[in-house]
């Protein structure tokens, strides 16, 4: 299971994860949301918060 430390927060919107996975904070809708993207640049989904969007990290990598 990842950790908040096992990202690199890069600036405000970017954190770099375990094998080249990135969590990008994107302005959805008018709401922050933390998007999940694997090393080969599929997106898996959205989350409302850092936290949760290491947990679907967690959840897709298995």
């Amino acid at each position: 299971m990842a950790e908040a430390a096992d990202w690199q927060q890069r600036d405000d919107y970017y954190w770099a994860g375990p094998g080249g996975w990135t969590i990008c904070r994107v302005f959805v809708d008018g709401r922050w949301q933390h998007e999940v993207w694997a090393a080969n640049g599929t997106r898996h989904g959205m989350e409302p918060t850092l936290a949760k969007a290491i947990l679907l990290y967690d959840k897709v990598k298995g």
